[in-house]
């Protein structure tokens, strides 16, 4: 029913096609045959023919037969009078017949939006045009085409606040990945830069559930999208509070999510920001990143948590502390452990330079000893100065290191 009142082939149900009568013959005549006990009406036969003859681009005797309909088939006679002034070019009468139609019927309200539709793209009002397929879509989204016909056009008029506003409704709406995908080709063009991140958080956490691949590729499409922007800083707030809510982020593997994770905190302790800037986006990041780095048995997360809180004591919660405290005992040897921590002065280095201080050359000539690979080093600590000396004088000979002391002492040229 709802495809032939569309296509305008309600006709078809009044008309038989096994005979040679013309299909308007049998409607005429099967006005004579009317009676009280006809399943069929007369208005039923007054709006097939009216059908047959917009068919036959008799568009005039078309009306007057959809004029004579009375009964619930009116709002539709009335579209169906708008398709004909607009089939003859009258888009003034075709606009305010559209425009006069009352019903409560969803599929016939949506016709009738992307008919004006159309005739609003023919005026070249495209306010118009953007108002009335926004109606279309909020209206009936799931009806054909309708939300592609809205996305084309927002895309080709440059509309990308209401295409993104858009696809991310459908994405969440549909949970269709195409939909995700449209997202994700908008933040690779820039075209979501200036959007607040908070905007994005439902979207993400959506995708979170359906595809956890999916969700992690998005967010560092994102992450790398805002990066040096005015909302970088709105996006790391936002992101981490929205991502410590995910209750399976310690479970699953995040390979391109740690990446993300150790560049930004080596970004944000490099010197370009202020400690003041970056002391609250700190605690929450590396809470995430130590979280989201248990199952990899990630060090320089556990290693980052601990010395923030030697410099910022109390900012992190205990159970975190404790928890990064037994991850430190408990992690094997890692063969990168020395490159990481090479990396991690170079960057205390950078930072001092740039805020004019001075790396001391004491802790400079230490380094180059222990990048010296062509030797072995051998570390002895102990909390006993006495027991500490007391070994060294059996493996090195006589030392004048004194009783009481608290520096770091390195022997060299020994055999």
């Amino acid at each position: 029913m709802d495809k032939n009142l569309i296509n305008k082939h309600l006709y078809k149900q009044l008309v038989k096609s096994a005979t040679n009568k013309p299909e308007l013959q049998q409607l005429a005549e099967l006005t004579l045959e009317l009676d009280e006990t006809s399943e069929v009406t007369v208005d039923d036969i007054r709006f097939g023919q009216g059908e047959l003859y917009f068919h036959h681009k008799d568009y005039e005797t078309a009306i007057f037969k959809w004029e004579k309909v009375t009964g619930e088939k009116v709002p539709w006679a009335q579209k169906n009078i708008a398709d004909a002034y607009d089939a003859q070019g009258l888009i003034k009468e075709a606009k305010k017949m559209y425009q006069s139609i009352k019903s409560t019927d969803e599929m016939l309200k949506t016709e009738v939006y992307l008919q004006l539709f159309s005739i609003h793209m023919e005026e070249e009002k495209l306010d118009d045009a953007a108002k009335i397929i926004k109606e279309a879509v909020e209206l009936n989204p799931d009806y054909p085409n309708v939300t592609e016909i809205a996305r084309a056009f927002f895309e080709q008029y440059r509309d990308y606040s209401s295409a993104i506003e858009l696809a991310v409704n459908e994405a969440i709406r549909t949970e269709s990945m195409q939909w995700f995908d449209k997202v994700s080709d908008y933040v690779k063009q820039d075209l979501t830069t200036t959007t607040s991140p908070a905007y994005f958080m439902n979207l993400l956490t959506k995708l979170a559930a359906l595809d956890q691949r999916k969700y992690e590729q998005l967010v560092t499409i994102f992450w790398s999208s805002y990066q040096g922007e005015e909302l970088y800083f709105d996006w790391l707030v936002e992101f981490n509070d929205s991502f410590a809510k995910y209750e399976e982020r310690s479970e699953k593997n995040w390979p391109l999510l740690s990446k993300k994770y150790e560049e930004t905190y080596f970004e944000l302790i490099s010197g370009t920001y202020f400690i003041r800037e970056i002391e609250s986006i700190i605690p929450v990041h590396m809470r995430n990143w130590f979280e989201l780095s248990k199952k990899a048995n990630d060090l320089l997360s556990t290693t980052a948590i601990l010395a923030w809180n030697e410099l910022f004591p109390g900012q992190l919660e205990e159970a975190i502390m404790y928890q990064a405290k037994e991850k430190m005992e408990s992690l094997p040897v890692q063969s990168d452990s020395l490159e990481s921590s090479l990396m991690l002065f170079q960057e205390i280095s950078n930072w001092a330079q740039k805020h004019e201080l001075e790396v001391g050359q004491r802790l400079r000539w230490l380094m180059q000893q222990l990048l010296d690979f062509d030797k072995k080093h051998v570390l002895i600590a102990g909390a006993s100065v006495g027991a500490k000396k007391s070994f060294l004088d059996d493996v090195v000979g006589e030392t004048n290191i004194p009783e009481q002391h608290s520096s770091f002492i390195f022997f060299k040229g020994w055999r």
